[in-house]
């Protein structure tokens, strides 16, 4: 008996777990950093739309454009037009896999690919599709996991994936879950009543401010749609974040591979390696100045590694 593909069990995923349910309300942030970019009239391609809120966020801030859209998933892209008709705002939708060439006869102006290329079996042959339909002077905005940002949810999934049964009850799976953080909050605290008993007044200030700094990334990283993971129920959030079937994560110097390798180049980083010159230590900042701009990037990632992922500005390398 043949094995489903990555890409089977990843369609059946969001097939049975449309994903994100935010009702019928539009997504205007990520459109909002990139905006500056799509001054001209022009094609745009929503690639991976999901249900549909980012795209329809992305056509009432960028009126001036043609949208198009597509998915995999047919319940999400059902989701989808219901989300583009209460905003009222035109989206071209069909149903199409990133891991085959799109089915246009013409190229983009712009390409949105965001949370979407590391869930694919082959990151590398999406990117590639991707990159045939933009045309020579169009930009990709794409938003990838983070390494630093989701490694402890990844080896949080890793546990899940050792101590839970090998079935689709996510149920018994996240209880699981909720047992693992709840003795997880209860180690800490001890640990650190422990550590308070034999330290100095100013380790007590020193320790005291590690831990809330350390707290609060944790609960970015494990929680990047913000709020508890306390409903007495399995969430669309919750599964998408510790039962998917597949995923990977990038540093900004592996993203500037997954580009180059797809005739790409990197125009603006958004939110991790963005860059500022004030994390720069004193006596760096003319060296700094000699990078080019993949370098100042991950150099930026490196002395603040700040709990986000990628999420970047790319077009066609020019020669």
């Amino acid at each position: 008996m043949t094995e489903p593909s990555v890409s089977e069990d990843v369609k059946q995923f969001y097939r049975n777990n449309p994903y994100p349910a935010y009702g019928v309300t539009a997504k205007t942030k990520a459109a909002n950093e990139y905006a500056k970019y799509c001054t001209s009239p022009g094609k745009y391609l929503e690639a991976g739309c999901g249900t549909g809120h980012v795209v329809a966020g992305s056509a009432i801030t960028l009126p001036n454009l043609e949208f198009y859209a597509v998915d995999f998933s047919d319940a999400s892209l059902e989701i989808a037009k219901k989300v583009a008709e209460a905003n009222n705002v035109k989206i071209n939708f069909q149903q199409a896999d990133l891991m085959e060439p799109l089915p246009f006869d013409f190229k983009f102006d712009y390409i949105s690919c965001l949370g979407v290329l590391h869930h694919l079996e082959n990151p590398e042959l999406g990117l590639a599709n991707l990159a045939d339909k933009l045309s020579d002077d169009g930009y990709l905005f794409m938003h990838v996991y983070g390494e630093d940002y989701h490694r402890r949810r990844f080896q949080t999934v890793e546990m899940l994936d050792l101590i839970a049964d090998e079935s689709d009850d996510y149920q018994d799976r996240y209880e699981l879950y909720l047992k693992l953080e709840k003795h997880a909050r209860a180690r800490r605290h001890g640990s650190l009543l422990r550590r308070l008993a034999r330290t100095s007044i100013r380790d007590v200030v020193l320790g005291i401010r590690s831990f809330i700094q350390r707290r609060k990334l944790d609960a970015q990283s494990l929680q990047a749609w913000d709020g508890p993971w306390d409903d007495p129920k399995v969430s669309e959030r919750w599964l998408d974040q510790f039962a998917h079937p597949n995923e990977r994560t990038y540093n900004l110097a592996e993203l500037t591979e997954f580009l180059n390798g797809a005739g790409l180049e990197l125009v603006e980083s958004f939110a991790l390696g963005r860059l500022d010159s004030r994390l720069l230590p004193p006596g760096w900042a003319n060296r700094f100045e000699k990078l080019n701009l993949d370098q100042k990037t991950r150099l930026m990632e490196l002395l603040n590694p700040r709990p986000t992922s990628p999420f970047i500005a790319a077009r066609k390398i020019r020669s």
